[in-house]
């Protein structure tokens, strides 16, 4: 039995730390929610104050490493840092966008592969 409890708790540790990249990057990924109100541009949706100052307040916190809306669909992205999946979970659930349900999301442990020293273009 004690050797069953030591493969299971290698196997949890293995799992939970291939959850858990090196980088401390994550990915959240947004999409319209069921309260999302098709008839409105999303910068008029109701919760999008709110998820705006939450956005700002991440970025002010030091979590947020490139966030905005996509060009060519109805939804957004964040690339974050977060010590753990937990706290990037926890991160994505408070986001008042989420929890109104404006907007459907998901998160994803994220390392990249490839990087540029150069910095992101600004916004138009």
């Amino acid at each position: 039995m004690r050797g069953f409890v030591a493969i299971l708790a290698a196997v949890l540790v293995a799992s939970s730390a291939a959850a858990q990249p090196a980088s401390g990057l994550y990915v959240f990924i947004y999409r319209p929610g069921p309260a999302y109100k098709t008839d409105l541009p999303m910068r008029e949706q109701p919760a999008m104050s709110r998820h705006g100052a939450y956005m700002k307040k991440l970025f002010d916190e030091g979590h947020t490493f490139a966030a905005g809306p996509m060009t060519d669909t109805i939804g957004g992205l964040l690339i974050l840092r977060a010590a753990s999946a937990q706290e990037a979970a926890a991160l994505l659930a408070a986001d008042p966008g989420v929890s109104s349900g404006m907007f459907a999301a998901e998160v994803h442990a994220w390392s990249p592969a490839f990087r540029s020293d150069q910095p992101l273009p600004k916004a138009p």
